[in-house]
């Protein structure tokens, strides 16, 4: 799912406009791993893209295991995380809808 708070809005990382958010893993994480985070992080460069027009286009996860150094940095384009945010965002949205869902009122 997507959930969450973002820790940078629009800050400047190694020169370029981007969304930053920091996380703590138990353990070392692949990238392969952590897709959910690039597309929660494409979620809010949308999100202020869509209320104010400001492109928002570099994502950047910084994580550190346990809880101590080293971080960990992934820099992304948001751009290619895209068409795997509409896919779970209408698959949410079928979910929510469908008959056997009980979180909207009949």
């Amino acid at each position: 799912g997507l959930a969450g708070r973002c820790d940078v809005v629009g800050g400047v990382y190694e020169g370029q406009l981007s969304i930053t958010d920091h996380k703590t893993s138990r353990s070392l994480k692949k990238e392969s791993d952590i897709l959910h985070y690039f597309q929660q992080a494409t979620a809010y460069s949308l999100m202020k893209y869509h209320m104010t027009g400001l492109l928002i286009p570099q994502i950047v996860i910084i994580m550190i295991p346990d809880g101590s150094g080293p971080a960990i940095v992934f820099k992304k384009q948001a751009k290619d995380y895209i068409a795997g945010l509409k896919v779970k965002i209408r698959r949410f949205n079928e979910d929510v809808h469908s008959p056997r869902c009980s979180v909207l009122p009949n």
